[in-house]
């Protein structure tokens, strides 16, 4: 643990707060949206004696929709002033997954009739704007560790080869999977946790469709 008054304990205090605030303190669920390792957001929380670099404070304030100055001091703003030419809020529409039946998610070109059901969240936590996005709720037919049912998770199109500890959504044996992928020699080792037991995927049987890139838990019938 950090001394007290030294900057990376402030820094520490304030990213506790803003985990509590968004997302009821659980880093890991943070993490895995911001594309931060869950092992590096752990040690950025208990053990860092140094801040994080300048791609990690970057994500952790995009990911907050807060600014790098008041992440770093916690001075100044702490919410940044929207460009005049970019948008505010995104509007993403909402897939749910058809498996072992016809199942949109795995479709070439996504439907465009009929009119689909939108979710909308600040642009800010979209690193890429130009990607296509859709939104997917976890059910029984499709789970997510962590992810309680009704949640929705976004899901990025356009990046198909996530990280060993990002999120992802593959195609395997004919049916959607959400989980952690491993790529090992043409096959993929797949695990519904990061760092838990994994299945082996041989080569041919499986394709990544997407990367989980933000998360809306639904509480109350509400988004949380």
């Amino acid at each position: 643990m950090a001394p007290p008054g030294t900057p990376i304990h402030a820094f520490q205090q304030r990213l506790r707060r803003l985990l509590e605030e968004h997302c009821e303190g659980r880093y890991t669920v943070f993490a895995r949206a911001a594309g931060i390792p869950v092992t590096t957001m752990q040690h950025y929380l208990r053990h860092a004696v140094h801040l994080p670099g300048g791609e990690h404070l970057l994500r952790m304030a995009r990911g907050f929709g807060i600014t790098m100055d008041y992440l770093v001091t916690g001075e100044g703003p702490a919410r940044p002033a929207p460009h005049r030419d970019q948008p505010t809020y995104l509007t993403v529409p909402i897939l749910r997954c058809g498996c072992p039946g016809p199942c949109a998610l795995r479709a070439d070109v996504l439907p465009a009739q009929p009119p689909m059901p939108t979710m909308v969240l600040p642009a800010e936590v979209i690193r890429r704007r130009d990607h296509r996005l859709i939104a997917v709720p976890i059910t029984d037919g499709l789970q997510a560790a962590g992810w309680l049912d009704g949640s929705r998770l976004v899901i990025d199109l356009d990046a198909r080869t996530p990280a060993p500890d990002a999120l992802a959504l593959v195609q395997a044996d004919g049916h959607c999977k959400m989980g952690y992928i491993n790529p090992f020699l043409g096959a993929c080792l797949f695990g519904p946790t990061a760092d838990g037991e994994f299945e082996m995927l041989l080569p041919g049987t499986w394709t990544v469709l997407g990367t989980v890139v933000a998360g809306v838990v639904r509480l109350g019938g509400t988004d949380a």
